[in-house]
């Protein structure tokens, strides 16, 4: 039973270090996965921070593409709308000329109707030319118009993709950081996984050792028990054992002692030896 209890007893101490270190090394990793994955919340943060401010960009894009978009439309409507009068024109025979040259010719010639003296001839012909240089003018007015209006759309389309290259470079630029916080945000999450399965081996191998140990705990307590009832059993039987003895050893000197005191009586004279018995056999 001893060696067995001393073997018992060697085994626990053994699956104690050993529960010891598996706790170690489990709360490490456990310290690690924790560190991991604040970093991961961390930088998870900052690139949702940053896409947040990235959608402004982006909604200031779609905003400018759009605008472009209804522009190329407006620009496709003053082209047509040039052509159908470049069309008339060329139906009546008419040129387009500059408004502002034009309008001082007929000016001129307004004037030469009104202070000179012409005859009936020349004046029809003079009216009939103002007249048709009133024509050419308005239709030249409405090309001129349109020209100006479709001037004025492509430098507002000049200046918008100016601004989606500027909102392109800055979209691209911000992405790139989001995308270095999102990679940082990965790679955390991947270590906090990684170690967090190291951290459940070394825990399942703890709760292993731990019911091990329990079950060796559990047997050695109750061959120390059975060992304690054995030497109480013992320490009982020899003074069960002691205590006859003494009564057997009483019983005979107070025997010895009754027959020594019955010789006395009978007038034999006592030794040391003798009387010291009838004084342990309580007869005297």
């Amino acid at each position: 039973m001893e060696n067995t209890i001393r073997q018992l007893r060697e085994r626990l101490e053994t699956l104690n270090a050993e529960i010891r270190e598996l706790v170690k090394e489990r709360d490490e990793r456990n310290t690690k996965v924790s560190e991991f994955s604040k970093e991961a919340k961390e930088n998870k943060a900052l690139r949702d921070e940053i896409n947040e401010r990235v959608k402004e960009d982006v909604e200031l894009r779609k905003e400018a593409l759009e605008k472009i978009r209804s522009l190329n439309k407006d620009i496709e409507a003053l082209k047509t709308e040039r052509e159908d009068l470049y069309a008339a024109m060329e139906k009546s025979k008419m040129k387009p000329r500059n408004p502002t040259a034009l309008r001082e010719e007929i000016e001129k010639m307004e004037w030469k109707l009104v202070t000179s003296v012409l005859s009936l001839k020349k004046e029809n012909q003079l009216v009939d030319l103002i007249e048709q240089n009133t024509k050419v003018l308005e239709l030249s007015e409405k090309v001129d118009k349109i020209r100006k209006h479709m001037k004025a759309i492509y430098e507002e389309k000049s200046e918008l993709k100016e601004k989606l290259t500027e909102l392109n470079e800055r979209i691209k630029e911000v992405r790139g950081e989001s995308e270095k916080y999102h990679q940082r945000m990965l790679y955390a999450y991947q270590r906090a996984n990684e170690i967090k399965k190291e951290a459940d081996s070394y825990h399942n191998q703890f709760v292993e050792r731990k019911e091990e140990r329990d079950k060796v705990f559990k047997d050695y307590r109750e061959l120390i028990d059975r060992k304690e009832k054995m030497m109480s059993t013992l320490r009982e039987e020899k003074i069960r054992k002691k205590v006859e003895a003494i009564r057997e050893r009483d019983e005979l000197l107070r025997s010895r002692a009754k027959k020594i005191l019955e010789e006395f009586r009978k007038g034999k004279k006592l030794n040391t030896e003798e009387f010291r018995i009838l004084q342990e056999g309580g007869l005297l």
